[in-house]
């Protein structure tokens, strides 16, 4: 009897070993299965544009194609993020669909959403580092209405796994329950903003602070992006008020206003406001000559001065309105900065420094 014992336990180990096995086997060989699902159940979405003549749609699609296929080795890890990147970029600007979307700069689309969630979830090693720009994707770039709508599948990716900024930041912008954001004021080492996200005063106010007093064109645009991120009427005043700053930034022959993207972050809080959606108007997302488009600049100027009056009670632009927001200038060497192609301009023409104050 002893041995027949024997023999069942030896075959009973055998069949569970041979089970583990094949399980491992079929998620190494479909490691990207749920991304591949989710592109597969949205076809009808990600195959329909607005541009369908241009070559990046005609790659993206073929990517999508691929990516359905049986057979997943037909992406590697440079092809993923041709899609990450392309996908993002359709949605941000309103290109999928045969309708045109609001080009609003941030990632809109639930089916968007729906695959970048996919992708932190797959088990595809090479899709390690994607995950970072996923995640910075999020954080940063997202609809806040619209992870707010997701709150429920964000969570159930993140867990309780608040091993990086970015994770925490994630969680954060989530629609969350006192206990829920006890969670992230009780961690150490949290950024200010998940900490103002979820209730900290003191740590909203530190930050506005920092960016009042800011002078430089980087810390500015960087200050600004956490105080977007917070969303709160306080972080939207301390934003509108620095619509004054003269400070701008130049870059060889093109120089732009610290406005420009302050008015994309307050994008970020009012959503719905069409004047902060800054792709719909040329002059605020490349460069004229002085006096072009003047008119146009000049109603824009008069109509966000009376949305800040109505909302805030005050001017947005002070004593002297704005005049340009970027601006062809003549080319001059930045210290620091490796020439251009074409020969530079003499001595005498050279800058010192790469944040001026505007004329």
């Amino acid at each position: 009897m002893k041995s027949k014992s024997w023999i069942y336990t030896i075959i009973t180990i055998f069949i569970c070993t041979t089970n583990v096995v094949c399980v491992d086997a079929k998620q190494v060989e479909n490691p990207t299965a749920t991304a591949r699902s989710v592109i597969s159940k949205y076809q009808s979405f990600f195959f329909c544009t607005t541009r369908e003549e241009e070559e990046s749609t005609k790659s993206l699609i073929q990517l999508y194609k691929r990516a359905i296929s049986l057979d997943p080795s037909t992406l590697n890890e440079w092809d993923w993020e041709g899609i990450v990147e392309y996908s993002f970029d359709y949605s941000a600007f309103g290109y999928f669909g045969k309708t045109n979307n609001k080009r609003r700069g941030v990632l809109q689309d639930d089916q968007v959403l729906e695959l970048f969630l996919a992708l932190i979830k797959d088990d595809y090693k090479p899709l390690g580092h994607l995950r970072n720009l996923v995640y910075s994707c999020l954080v940063w770039q997202t609809s806040h209405r619209l992870l707010k709508k997701h709150t429920k599948e964000i969570l159930s990716v993140l867990g309780d796994d608040f091993s990086t900024y970015d994770k925490m930041r994630l969680y954060a912008l989530c629609e969350l329950t006192p206990k829920q954001k006890e969670k992230i004021l009780n961690l150490e080492k949290v950024p200010l903003e998940a900490l103002a996200r979820c209730g900290d005063k003191k740590a909203e106010q530190l930050l506005i602070k920092q960016f009042e007093k800011a002078k430089k064109f980087s810390t500015i645009s960087s200050l600004g992006k956490k105080l977007a991120y917070i969303g709160s009427l306080s972080c939207a005043e301390a934003l509108v008020k620095k619509l004054r700053s003269p400070i701008c930034k130049e870059d060889y022959d093109l120089r732009f206003s610290v406005s420009v993207p302050i008015l994309k972050y307050l994008g970020m809080i009012y959503e719905d406001e069409p004047l902060f959606m800054i792709y719909e108007y040329p002059f605020l997302s490349r460069s004229f000559r002085k006096g072009e488009m003047e008119t146009e600049i000049k109603t824009y100027v008069q109509q966000v001065d009376k949305w800040v009056q109505q909302h805030f009670h005050h001017s947005a632009w002070g004593p002297k309105p704005r005049t340009w927001f970027w601006l062809s200038v003549p080319l001059r060497m930045i210290p620091g900065r490796p020439p251009p192609i074409f020969p530079p301009l003499k001595k005498n023409h050279l800058s010192k420094s790469k944040t001026y104050s505007a004329p």
